[in-house]
């Protein structure tokens, strides 16, 4: 067991590490999107100055800046990563969305049997949907981001991606209902760790 809780602390490491590289990715984009627009509108200010050094100075810096475009395709780019990685992380703390009141309202046998099966349900939906269709639609991507110039397939590449850890998480959370520490308690209530 001490295996197993030190394979998944080392998960949960890298994917908040990918999430934190996804965000910083983004806003260092964002942030490089602002001043681009910001700097382009100075040198409009000087271009429309009747100083030739300074019309020249503009036109230059204007070309360079006007080559800026792909910040908000890669801000873009990396929302999709940050916000599926995210969501990995989000069911592995188990803080995604469940409604569950009818769950516990139920005995405590009904409630193990329940939460298995929304944890089956789940992992079957993450392996079909999120990691089988991200994959088909990594494999079948032909198109380019222009501003880019990359394949968009690696942005799609998040879901299969995301799509692993969660069915990971599911498959761990299915083991605990059955077998451990997240088996309800005769008073109702579910052990946290």
């Amino acid at each position: 067991m001490e295996a197993l809780g030190k394979f998944r602390r080392a998960i949960l490491g890298l994917l908040e590490r990918l999430l934190i590289l996804a965000m910083a990715a983004m806003l260092l984009s964002t942030l490089w999107g602002v001043t681009v627009n910001i700097a382009s509108k100075l040198t409009r200010g000087l271009a429309a100055m009747d100083v030739a050094v300074l019309k020249t100075t503009a036109a230059s810096l204007q070309k360079f800046l006007s080559s800026q475009a792909w910040t908000m395709e890669a801000a873009t780019s990396m929302m999709v990563w940050a916000g599926l990685l995210g969501a990995a992380l989000g069911f592995a703390r188990k803080s995604h969305l469940g409604i569950d009141f009818i769950v516990e309202k139920l005995d405590v046998d009904s409630k193990t049997m329940a939460k298995a099966i929304s944890h089956i349900l789940a992992a079957l939906f993450v392996a079909y949907v999120i990691v089988n269709g991200g994959f088909s639609l990594f494999r079948e991507t032909n198109e380019t981001l222009a501003n880019l110039g990359v394949n968009k397939a690696w942005v799609y590449l998040a879901l299969p991606v995301s799509g692993c850890f969660m069915l990971l998480f599911s498959v761990e959370n299915l083991l605990e209902t059955l077998f451990g520490k997240d088996a309800p308690e005769p008073d109702g209530k579910m052990e946290k760790e």
